[in-house]
């Protein structure tokens, strides 16, 4: 095992040394890595608010969106998506759609979006589009990491975690 201090709040990343795994060392600045750590850093949270955490069911088909988790509180399933880097309007189009489907279809009650101030504004601006009519009530986007490193802004909960109603 090797490990790395990340420094700011998350602490460390430990990882399988290339001995073990045959693969190289993780590049902790590389946009999947810190991705992977905000979404546990995420999942972390909101084992702390009383949530279970899971990961997201199978795509139904390939190229299909699959959130980075779910959260679950009671008979509350709320899909979570970590948005560190915007997207392009028709990709957040097909992300939406896929996801009033599965509101609709009961598999879901929910979806937050936890963004960087600059995730946030396109994720927004996406919900403002017509296509998207349908789910943006039940969207949740919330400003927690930080644009430059990534990290949630803090250890203390926000009230939002713990509370059942949500609004953007």
């Amino acid at each position: 095992m090797d490990r790395t201090n990340l420094g700011g709040p998350d602490g460390s990343a430990v990882w399988a040394t290339p001995a073990v795994t045959g693969s190289r060392r993780p590049n902790l600045f590389a946009q999947t890595t810190r991705h992977e750590i905000a979404v546990s850093a995420a999942s972390t949270r909101y084992l702390a608010a009383g949530y279970s955490w899971a990961r997201d069911e199978r795509p139904p088909r390939v190229r299909s969106h699959v959130a980075d988790g779910v959260a679950i509180k009671g008979d509350q399933l709320t899909l979570i998506e970590v948005e560190l880097t915007p997207k392009r309007a028709d990709r957040y189009a097909m992300i939406l759609a896929r996801f009033r489907l599965r509101i609709e279809a009961g598999a879901a009650d929910r979806v937050v979006f936890l963004c960087n101030p600059d995730s946030a504004y396109t994720v927004r601006a996406a919900l403002r589009q017509p296509s998207a009519k349908r789910v943006a009530d039940l969207v949740d986007v919330r400003e927690v990491f930080d644009p430059r490193t990534a990290h949630w802004g803090d250890d203390v909960l926000p009230a939002w975690l713990s509370s059942t109603g949500a609004s953007t």
